[in-house]
């Protein structure tokens, strides 16, 4: 039996404070997972514009963007195939507003991140951009 996969595209950022010695990243409950915030790209809407309305919705944070980063794609727990649109994105803002309240959003000193996601395959893609993060 052939059983079609579908395409699921996201869109999400790596949020750096102000002086970019932080990332922002979100402790999701409903998932009991570490990671950054992302979520599903509205129909006609484009990434950027998911990016920044996912952060605002799961963390309370306005973010302005950087730089675009290298997509990251996988397969999530369902079997369905992810493209995610991934930003470098900073906020001025320091405080969070957590989309859940059992939701925890933390900043988290830039060489820590890594050890903090719940995900291999998030981290080996952070360990990848991290160059990036720091030009």
């Amino acid at each position: 039996m052939n059983i079609k996969k579908n395409t699921i595209k996201k869109a999400g950022g790596i949020i750096v404070n102000n002086n970019k010695s932080k990332i922002a990243i979100i402790y999701r409950a409903n998932s009991n997972d570490w990671s950054f915030p992302k979520g599903h790209i509205e129909n006609g809407e484009n990434p950027l514009n998911a990016c920044i309305r996912e952060i605002k919705e799961e963390t309370g944070l306005s973010v302005e963007l950087l730089k675009k980063l290298p997509d990251m794609n996988y397969e999530n727990g369902s079997g369905d195939r992810v493209n995610l649109t991934m930003y470098l994105v900073q906020s001025k803002e320091i405080s969070f507003i957590p989309e859940h309240p059992k939701d925890i959003i933390k900043w988290v000193d830039i060489d820590e991140v890594e050890n903090i996601l719940s995900y291999k395959n998030l981290k080996e893609y952070y360990h990848e951009i991290s160059p990036i993060i720091n030009n």
